[in-house]
Parts: C-alpha cells; sequence; structure tokens
C-alpha cells in the first residue's frame, strides 16, 4: 500500500533539504557531544533539531518519524535537564535513530514503507531511560544518609514557592487564535502544540494531537498544562509561530497575570523601555525617584528583604494596592506590546537574510549562459585585435575597443558571481566523516583522535559531489590499515590515541585536500612481495624498483599489503578506483609516507569543472586545450636534445629522463614526417610521473567552457572533451591521464 503525506511536489525539495540539514546537524553534534558531555550550547542546539525535526514531520502527517523523533527529543531533554549523562552506549542509540530517521525521510520520495523498526527504537530509549533512572535512584539512595544535612540547610534556606516571581510549575492557561487567512492552520496548531510539550505537560488540548495529525483546519486553539517555564518565556516562544493573531496565557492557581520578575534586564529582552516595577511606577507618575530609593533601602534590609517591591510600597502608603494591581496588569500589557514588536522585527530581518534555495539545474542553466557569453567575450577580444592592428587611431575603433574592454570586465565580474554561487564549503564533506570515524575506530578497537582543518574552504558543488566517496576510502584505508592497535603504538613509545587529519586550503587556483595520519607508514618492501606474488612483475623488476615507484604501485587493481581482508577495506580493489575518480574531475593524488611515522594522501582538484583554464597549444592546424593544473612547465626542445631508449623518444631535463610524447603521432593530426629544427614540450603530471607532450606552438592562456562530446561522438581516447575559442574555433581538451594511459607510461 502506498504511503500518503500532505506535501506537495512543490514543497517536496524543500522539505528533504531542510530534513538533511537537521539530520546532519543531529550526526554532528552528538559524535561531539561524546567528547564535550558537559558543553549547554551543544545540548540546546541539538534539542532544537530533533524537536524542529518533529514538527517537520508532523506537519506532513508522517507519523512514524515523528514517534521516533519524540523519543530522541525526550532522551535529549533529559540529558539537557541533567536527568540523563552522556554515555556511549546513549550516542549509539541516537545515532541509530538519526540512521532511521534519514532512511523514514526517504519514505516521502517513495510513498513505501522502509523497513525500519520504529517500535524497537523507541523501545530502546525506553530501556535506556528506566536502567539510568535506577541507577540514580541508587545513587540517590546510597547518598542520602550523608546529605541529609545539607538538604535541610537547603530547604530552610530556599524561599517559598509563593514568595517568588516566577514558579517553576504552574497550572497554565493558553488561548490562541489562528489567522483567518492562514494556508496552513494545521501546522501552526502544531507548532504551537510542539512548544507546549516542551514547556510542560499538557493537561487538556483542544483541538487534539489526532485532529492536528489529520491536518483538520485550526481557528482557536486551547490548551490547560502544567507549566515548567516562566509564562512570559512561554509567551515569547508562541509570540515567534506566524500566522497568530491573538495569544492569551494566565496563571490558573492564582487567576492572576503573571507577575513580572524584578531583575536586570537579561539578553532575552531585546526591548530598551523601562521594564522593572519600580521604573515604570516613577514613568507613570505613581511615586517619585526618591520614594522608589527609600523602598529599594528598605528591601535591603532585614525586615524587608523578604518583601516584594509591591508589597513595600503599599506596606509605607506610597501607593495603594487597587492602583499597583493596575499598574501591573498596564506593565505586563506594555510588556507583551514590546516582545511582539520585537518579534515581528527579527521575523523581518530574518525574511530579508534569508536564504533562497534553487534547484541545481538552474544554476548548471545560468552556468551555460555565462560560458556562451564567455566564448562571445573571447571571440570580441579577437576581433578588437585584428582591427586594432590595422586602425591607426580610427575613432570608431578605438569606442568599440573600449566597449569590448568593458563588457569583458562585466563577463569577468559575471562568472565570478555565479562560481560564487555554485561554490560550497567542503565542510559540507568534512562534516560527514566524525561519525565515520567513531563508528569505524569502535569498530576496529582503536582510539583516534580526528582533526579537521579548512573546512571553510569552497569549491564548485560539482566537485564536491564527486570526492566524497573517494576521501571516504582513504579515511577507512587509515584506520585500517595506518593507525596501529593502541598496545602497539604503546610499543612504539606512540601516544595511546591516534591522530587522523584532514586538511583542505587553497593554493593558486586550485584546492589541496590533504589525508594525514601518524600510523605505522606503507612498507613499500611488502609492496613488491605482493606484485611478485600477484604476477604484475618479476623478482629482478622488483628488486630495481625504487621505493617512490613501489609505493605508488597501491593504486594498482588488486595490489593490496593486508594478508587478511576486512569487511573494511585490504581486498585492493579500492585505491585504483579512488585515483580513477579524482582523475576523472581533472584530479591528481600523491602519496607522502614514512614507516613507523604515518602516511600522507594529497588530492589537487580544480575549482570547477564547467570553466577551465588552459593552456592552448597547437598541433599541425589543430588548436588543443591543455588544463594547466596537470601542466607542470614549459620548454623549447631543439632536435640534438631528444634521445632514445629502448625505441621511445627521451630527453634529460635536470638530470632526470623525461619520456616525450608526439601529439600529432598520438592524434595523427599530421601526415608530415618531416622533423623540425626545434619543438615546445609542454611538462605534464600524473601523480609523480611527468611527461613532455610535443607541440608546434605554444598558444598562451586561455579560460574555456567546457563543452562535452555527447551521445553521438561518445568516448575519445586522450580528449575529454572540446570548447570553442575566441576565434571561433574548436579546441580538444586533452585528457592528460588518457594520454598516459594510452603511451603505456605509469
Amino acid at each position: 500500500m502506498d504511503l500518503v503525506f500532505d506535501i506537495s511536489q512543490d514543497e517536496l525539495p524543500i522539505f528533504m533539504a531542510e530534513t538533511e540539514d537537521h539530520l546532519q546537524a543531529l550526526d554532528e553534534i552528538l559524535v561531539r557531544l561524546e567528547q564535550e558531555e558537559n558543553d549547554s550550547e551543544l545540548l540546546q542546539t541539538v534539542f532544537r533539531s530533533a524537536h524542529t525535526l518533529k514538527g517537520m514531520a508532523g506537519m506532513i502527517g508522517h507519523k512514524r518519524m515523528v514517534a521516533l523523533t519524540h523519543a530522541l527529543e525526550t532522551v535529549l531533554d533529559g540529558l539537557r535537564k541533567e536527568k540523563l549523562t552522556v554515555s556511549s552506549t546513549l550516542i549509539d542509540i541516537c545515532l541509530d535513530a538519526v540512521d532511521g530517521l534519514r532512511l523514514l525521510s526517504e519514505e516521502v520520495i517513495s510513498n513505501q514503507l522502509c523497513e525500519v523498526n520504529v517500535d524497537l527504537m523507541t523501545d530502546n530509549f525506553s530501556r535506556y531511560m528506566q536502567s539510568a533512572q535506577a541507577d540514580n535512584l541508587s545513587l540517590h539512595l546510597a547518598e542520602k544518609k550523608n546529605s541529609e544535612p545539607v538538604l535541610q540547610k537547603l530547604v530552610e534556606q530556599t524561599p517559598l514557592a509563593s514568595d517568588s516571581l516566577s514558579p517553576v510549575q504552574k497550572t497554565t492557561k493558553i488561548y490562541a487564535k489562528i489567522a483567518e487567512n492562514s494556508v496552513a492552520s494545521a501546522a501552526r496548531a502544531f507548532q504551537i502544540f510542539m512548544v507546549l510539550q516542551a514547556a510542560g505537560d499538557i493537561k487538556r488540548m483542544n483541538p487534539t494531537q489526532d485532529m492536528i495529525e489529520n491536518a483538520s483546519p485550526v481557528k482557536l486553539f486551547e490548551a490547560e498544562l502544567e507549566c515548567h517555564i516562566p509564562l512570559e518565556t512561554l509567551q515569547k516562544q508562541l509570540y515567534q509561530i506566524s500566522e497568530i493573531e491573538q495569544i492569551s496565557v494566565s496563571d490558573l492557581d492564582n487567576h492572576t497575570p503573571e507577575p513580572v520578575e524584578e531583575k536586570k534586564q537579561t539578553e532575552e529582552q531585546n526591548y530598551s523601555e523601562p521594564t522593572q516595577l519600580g521604573e515604570f511606577l516613577v514613568k507613570e507618575g505613581m511615586i517619585t525617584h526618591q520614594q522608589l530609593d527609600t523602598a529599594l533601602q528598605r528591601q535591603k534590609s532585614a525586615d524587608g528583604s523578604k518583601l516584594l517591591l509591591g508589597q513595600l510600597l503599599v506596606q509605607m502608603n506610597m501607593i495603594n494596592q487597587q492602583k499597583l494591581d493596575a499598574t501591573v496588569v498596564q506593565l505586563i500589557k506594555h510588556q507583551r506590546e514590546a516582545a511582539a514588536q520585537s518579534t515581528r522585527k527579527q521575523r523581518q530581518e530574518q525574511r530579508s537574510e534569508m536564504m533562497v534555495r534553487t534547484s541545481v539545474e538552474r544554476l548548471d542553466s545560468l552556468m551555460n549562459l555565462v560560458g556562451e557569453l564567455i566564448t562571445d567575450r573571447n571571440h570580441l577580444f579577437q576581433v578588437r585585435n585584428k582591427l586594432d592592428s590595422g586602425s591607426h587611431g580610427n575613432e570608431y575603433i578605438n569606442q568599440l575597443s573600449e566597449t569590448v574592454g568593458h563588457i569583458g570586465r562585466i563577463t569577468d565580474q559575471l562568472q565570478e558571481e555565479v562560481m560564487r554561487i555554485r561554490m560550497l564549503p567542503i565542510g559540507n564533506v568534512f562534516s560527514k566523516f566524525p561519525r565515520v570515524v567513531r563508528d569505524l575506530s569502535q569498530n576496529l578497537g582503536k582510539q583516534v583522535d580526528l582533526v579537521i582543518e579548512g573546512e571553510d574552504t569552497e569549491l564548485d558543488r560539482s566537485v564536491i559531489d564527486e570526492i566524497n566517496d573517494p576521501l571516504i576510502h582513504l579515511i577507512r584505508n587509515a584506520l585500517d590499515h595506518g593507525l596501529e592497535q593502541p598496545e602497539e603504538r604503546k610499543a612504539a613509545g606512540k601516544p595511546v590515541k591516534g591522530t587522523l587529519r584532514l586538511t583542505a586550503r587553497h593554493e593558486q587556483g586550485r584546492i589541496i585536500i590533504t589525508i594525514e595520519d601518524d600510523g605505522r607508514g606503507i612498507n613499500a618492501q611488502k609492496i613488491r612481495e605482493s606484485a611478485v606474488s600477484k604476477g604484475l612483475m618479476t623478482e629482478a623488476d622488483a628488486a630495481n624498483l625504487s621505493d617512490e615507484k613501489a609505493i605508488d604501485m597501491i593504486f594498482l587493481s588488486g595490489l593490496s599489503t593486508s594478508k587478511k581482508a576486512t569487511d573494511i577495506s585490504g581486498r585492493g580493489v579500492g585505491m585504483d578506483i579512488v585515483r580513477a575518480n579524482i582523475q576523472r574531475i581533472n584530479g591528481t593524488i600523491l602519496v607522502d609516507t614514512k614507516p613507523g611515522q604515518g602516511t600522507q594522501f594529497q588530492i589537487v582538484l580544480p575549482l570547477t569543472l564547467a570553466i577551465v583554464p588552459t593552456l592552448l597549444v597547437r598541433v599541425h592546424e589543430t588548436p588543443f586545450a591543455i588544463p594547466l593544473v596537470m601542466v607542470a612547465e614549459t620548454l623549447r626542445l631543439e632536435l640534438k636534445d631528444i634521445q632514445t631508449i629502448r625505441g621511445h623518444p627521451v630527453t634529460r631535463l635536470r638530470d632526470q629522463v623525461l619520456p616525450l610524447l608526439y601529439v600529432k603521432d598520438i592524434f595523427r593530426t599530421s601526415k608530415n614526417k618531416d622533423q623540425e629544427i626545434y619543438s615546445y614540450v609542454v611538462v605534464v603530471h600524473s601523480g609523480k610521473s611527468r611527461v613532455g607532450l610535443v607541440v608546434d606552438a605554444l598558444l598562451g592562456e586561455e579560460e574555456v567552457v567546457v563543452k562535452s562530446f555527447g551521445s553521438l561522438i561518445g568516448d575519445v581516447p586522450g580528449i575529454s572533451s572540446a570548447a570553442i575559442l575566441g576565434d571561433g574555433h574548436v579546441a580538444l581538451i586533452v585528457d592528460v591521464i588518457g594520454l598516459f594511459k594510452l603511451s603505456g607510461i605509469h
């Protein structure tokens, strides 16, 4: 049977995006709470995320999601109120619930029931709370005898509830009128219900929870509850709900409005009018400043210390009780109006700063239009340069030149702004890894400290989408193979807790990501032995292989130094895919290791995949574009500098042998076999391997808009895509990694 939820197709992507935001926040904060268990701010934040998620699920009628978030919220509320303490077991239960909620949220898209046992998960929460309460009771009974004198002293020193301005618990009546034109009155009613549920124990409510969850229209909301928070705080929270026309909060125990607590203005009071009773009485002309000072001095004395200011003023005949009561009512009304005005102002500010969610397709479409504009700009530059060369000061040509220059500057600004819109902080990816590290380290019995730096570094969302899986695999490898068991680290004189460092930074128009551990490092000899045993090379070749080249072989398919395959890693079917995925987005990956000290993987990525800075070259009459991120240097080479080793052309560059590839031979662009006196060489790199691409001419650098070949042409070995240049010619964008594979160079 298909599930039905009260949500439109337009609202669906917004609901899913906001749900994932809250689930990700729960994931991150729960892991942090395990390390920072006494952080009250974290507890408040994680409770609000669960509370909001519950409200969102209730608005669309997702009852299973509501039930699970309610159980999670209850436990988090217990932590917040210090009725429970943070433990690894509790965090495990909470994280399992978050995983379940993520699957439940997918039901909204599929409309099919997922295999999440909500009853079992809620029972886990209940059993944990019962166990924790039993432990607390045992501890309380054990300490009761020693605590009695202290408790008695506390009772003697604690004022009665009737003496307090804001009692801890009050029977409160709530009345709220929802706007007639509200488009989601049931949702507003559910928000009121959420606020009341968090504020205390609801005794009676109309409409009922079932009526609200069935999306019945609601105009009036009435409830009675045992309120555990000050009534003015409850009222402020209710005022923050939109489309509420009228709110009334009254104390049924005393049948009087909530008295005003006489205290200094706090951060919650964001209006500047006088709110204390004494100041208000002076402002209204009921008493003088001198009378107020006299009453306050009396209140500080022993005789008046137990009396409220209003009681003292009446006792000293400065004001009668009737006028005092009327003034208190007026003051409360004044406070409510000020709070409501402040809330409305905050809403307006929030609306002005609100983020606009838009689809990736729209951003891609906008990027394509900017790409066309860049192509036309480059073409205009070409035309201008040709006209300038023969204009000899022609006024119209000069005006055209200025206009073209202005269009170029505007296009650059537009390109920069669109690129910024597409940029996301890499923290969106990094934020998932504390949970991954926590779960895997527990599974492996290792102690690991994850250090994350540079999470604000931004790159294009298309690159973000591609980098997640390679990073997860590298982290799993570091945990499984790199970092040692605690006893092994202790024997090696290392701290028992290993360190895994994940960093990101901008460098020369590129993104550099490093994954570094302080583990055992990579054993080059084991790699040689593994390569020989798998038939990848002979023993003689392995013996002649440098450590650097041997370590680079970890990226070959099927090669693993682990003697035992695990469910985490060790089958040798991952590192080759990691490198392939990174190379697919014009990135490179390098590895550096020191035995006994650790290993570092460095990933170099372009900022974006849509517009690529390139070096333009010419081979015969065909232009090619080589991504600058792959270019190490360029040089001019004379024919006499070219030598041959085993039939392959090479040259010497700074005492190193550099293999050469003739681009015209690879792509058969020319049948002319005549050798030029000199050639230009573009030195490109893949990892630590380098090769020189021999071309006829260097045309300069140019940003090009990447155009895919489409299904008609398909994949072309050695070519990744194409671009239209400013002069109208089509340039082929070189796939450097593909050239390495074509040439057989590793």
